[in-house]
């Protein structure tokens, strides 16, 4: 099974959550499992477009903080955020436990339930293509290992529909 990522800010505007639910559903017709996270917003938008295919909804659960591997690949994302992009994330060990379970969910979210099998793109809404909220930690992950992004915040629905079908040969 091919797998993507569809992320993004809960205040995504109406327009795009409604190409976000068409695009799942034509990627589902493609044979690919979305992952995402259940979040309002984007994760919904997405969840509605794959619900006649196969998903995977990967919610805010505590049993994420179990997955070591995820935290440590965490632990180095939160770095990299925080050396070349100059945020100021606070320590883990400072964050509450459901909150850093969501940001854990985020690395299974385009690595997979095992960190083994990545997405092979990820889908996303952030204001102006930034990186921007617990979406930028997905993101930076995407691309530290190289994942392509493709971003309703600088692409238009038309250009990723474009790029699917060209680069990576799905009739979108």
């Amino acid at each position: 099974m091919q797998y993507y990522s569809g992320i993004g800010s809960r205040n995504t505007p109406t327009r795009i959550l409604r190409q976000a639910t068409e695009i799942a559903d034509d990627l589902g017709k493609e044979g690919l499992c979305v992952r995402t996270g259940g979040a309002l917003g984007m994760d919904t938008a997405f969840l509605r477009g794959a619900v006649k295919h196969p998903f995977e909804n990967y919610e805010g659960d505590p049993k994420w903080l179990e997955n070591r591997g995820a935290i440590e690949i965490l632990a180095e994302v939160r770095h990299k955020l925080n050396i070349e992009d100059g945020d100021n994330i606070p320590p883990l060990a400072e964050i509450r436990p459901y909150v850093l379970s969501l940001l854990v969910r985020n690395m299974i979210i385009i690595l997979g339930p095992t960190l083994d099998i990545p997405s092979e793109f990820v889908l996303a809404w952030t204001p102006g293509g930034k990186l921007d909220g617990g979406t930028r930690y997905g993101l930076k992950l995407a691309d530290m290992r190289g994942i392509p992004v493709y971003n309703y915040g600088v692409l238009t629905d038309r250009e990723i529909r474009t790029i699917l079908r060209n680069k990576h040969g799905y009739k979108v």
